[in-house]
């Protein structure tokens, strides 16, 4: 799932650096369910993490940033320019105490 256009909600956000809960995500992350959805190659970011709440997803939510891997020299897919460059998120929330994870696309 991608989610592409959320209407603007309070969002409470704290920086962390590797929690447990990154850990978990980590491992229950299966990048191959992403590769349909992101047309490129690409790693997660687990070592730098957002914590936040939605009141739109009524949770809290952990936020990861998501880098392409072939940046130098091959086709990312990733739109940049001066006034435009295309950032991904992986957005990691539990439900019934299991992981569940969406792609945030932003344009900036």
């Amino acid at each position: 799932m991608v989610i592409t256009q959320c209407k603007e909600s309070p969002v409470v956000q704290e920086k962390m650096r590797h929690s447990g809960k990154s850990e978990r995500f980590r491992k229950a992350f299966n990048k191959n369910e992403f590769d349909s959805t992101l047309s490129f190659t690409f790693k997660v970011d687990w070592e730098q993490e957002t914590k936040g709440y939605s009141e739109e997803l009524e949770t809290v939510y952990y936020e990861y940033l998501i880098e392409p891997e072939n940046v130098n020299g091959g086709e990312t897919g990733i739109k940049q320019g001066r006034q435009n460059k295309t950032i991904y998120k992986l957005i990691a929330v539990e439900k019934s105490g299991q992981p569940e994870f969406y792609v945030l696309k932003l344009y900036g």
